[in-house]
């Protein structure tokens, strides 16, 4: 899809710099409330990331594992929701929050993009139950879906949602589906391919991770726009 018509997809303020799991900071730790709280409060697009727990529910959390996020090993598929609330929390003392959660703390005054984390072939369902949350929001501009498995974007096809696939240095082979998406989201050090950046002159591309101001300079110049972490704009 050209980069005009992606651009009607989305919230102008994604352009201005996508926070990378939320505004997080000493105080705030990633993927928490208080972090996606922070975001609005800047007035900022923030990304998060997604799983299914074992009974079905989305949880807020980077890794499939919660040990980093909370000083507790468990695999959040393996959990039910209600273990997860009782017995994990982190650094800040605060719950994982979960996707609905993160929804009526926004009530759409920022866009969100959402990263569909899949394991062991649960992408089918894990789409499906994304899609039963999201059936009901009011500006579907405000929500964007991304996800490195391209099996989790398929299901919203044609569903006013801007689906973007996520394409890594280990990953690089998928940028040969960016044709299939609305935009990509690519890792800065890909930019140094001139196809790239070519690529990104016609087309919705954004960058991933700046964190210094020199890449932000380099993001700036060649990405549509950027997700961001530990700089100020």
């Amino acid at each position: 899809m050209k980069k005009d018509k992606a651009l009607a997809l989305v919230d102008p303020l994604v352009l201005k710099g996508i926070c990378h799991r939320g505004l997080h900071n000493d105080i705030y730790p990633e993927n928490s409330l208080g972090a996606f709280n922070n975001a609005i409060i800047h007035n900022l697009a923030f990304e998060l990331d997604i799983h299914l727990t074992l009974d079905g529910y989305l949880v807020v959390c980077h890794d499939s594992n919660l040990l980093r996020a909370t000083g507790k090993d468990g695999l959040i598929e393996e959990l039910t929701l209600r273990k997860i609330k009782e017995e994990y929390q982190l650094f800040d003392g605060s719950e994982i929050p979960t996707l609905e959660e993160v929804i009526d703390l926004n009530q759409e005054r920022v866009p969100i993009f959402i990263e569909l984390k899949s394991y062991n072939h649960n992408s089918t369902k894990l789409a499906l139950k994304l899609k039963e949350i999201l059936k009901n929001v009011k500006n579907r501009k405000k929500y964007v879906l991304i996800s490195f498995f391209p099996k989790c974007l398929f299901p919203f096809k044609g569903e006013g949602f801007q689906r973007e696939l996520l394409v890594g240095n280990d990953t690089y082979y998928l940028f040969s589906l960016r044709h299939l998406f609305e935009g990509v989201d690519v890792s800065l050090n890909l930019f140094n391919k001139a196809f790239v950046r070519r690529y990104a002159k016609k087309h919705f591309v954004n960058c991933f991770t700046v964190d210094n101001e020199s890449k932000l300079e380099f993001a700036r110049k060649f990405a549509t726009t950027f997700t961001f972490e530990k700089i100020e704009l």
